[in-house]
């Protein structure tokens, strides 16, 4: 560091320190080497903790909608459900019945073509897949959320949810998740989203290499928290196929 002298006047003589320029670009390196460290991890963790209260906002939502249903039609046991898969018309009258009228419904995406209706997400294996297939009925809901209905068998209707509509990362298993109205299930009896049981072994697993349907269960038995790597250990998952890295 550098010493500059000044004299005032009266003999007397100031010191005044200042740096380097080499001390300056050290010192902003240090801070550049540190910034790069933390902000990815500060980025990754916002994202998270909005994704997460976005997927508990949901599921409240639909499930509401659900009881709200269930108070004007009766029980679940009792309501139509389709006998036919891949046919738009007929999940829409589904929706439209028990569903879309009990939600603040932002946006109706049939026959529309936008990039915020139809755009590309992928499962857990890396597969890419696009959103509105298979003759969905898809929506957006007034907070952004995207919502696709569609027959999974003729007493099972899926409840297919993108939280943060079509921002990314669009991961089935993560942002992506997805919810079920069944006949003869309890908690859509109780008039809740029913979910998949959590098992690590089958092809549904929230595992690297699955489909990650099972994931959502996962994060609500985690206080709707996406598990740590360690929580997913205790769940009973394999530590190497942990599939939230990097998300």
């Amino acid at each position: 560091m550098n010493k500059l002298n000044f004299n005032l006047g009266g003999g007397a003589t100031n010191r005044l320190k200042a740096f380097t320029l080499a001390e300056v670009l050290i010192t902003l390196a240090i801070i550049g080497v540190v910034a790069a460290l933390t902000i990815p991890t500060v980025v990754t963790s916002s994202r998270r903790t909005e994704i997460e209260s976005r997927l508990k906002k949901s599921y409240a939502q639909l499930s509401q909608a659900l009881q709200l249903a269930i108070k004007d039609y009766g029980s679940v046991a009792g309501w139509e459900f389709l006998t036919v898969t891949k046919n738009e018309e007929a999940n829409a009258r589904f929706a439209k019945q028990y569903l879309t009228p009990y939600l603040k419904v932002a946006k109706d995406c049939t026959n529309n073509d936008s990039a915020d209706c139809n755009y590309k997400y992928k499962n857990l294996r890396g597969a890419e897949i696009d959103t509105g297939a298979d003759g969905d009925y898809t929506f957006y809901l007034a907070d952004g959320t995207y919502v696709a209905v569609n027959t999974f068998t003729i007493d099972n209707m899926m409840i297919f949810v993108d939280a943060n509509g079509h921002k990314k990362p669009n991961i089935y298993g993560y942002d992506i998740q997805a919810y079920y109205i069944e006949r003869g299930n309890k908690k859509s009896l109780n008039g809740s989203l029913a979910t998949r049981d959590i098992n690590f072994s089958n092809n549904s697993a929230c595992a690297i290499g699955k489909n990650g349907t099972q994931c959502i269960n996962l994060i609500i038995q985690n206080g709707w928290k996406i598990p740590s790597k360690e929580e997913y250990v205790k769940f009973g998952g394999d530590a190497t196929k942990y599939p939230f890295n990097n998300l």
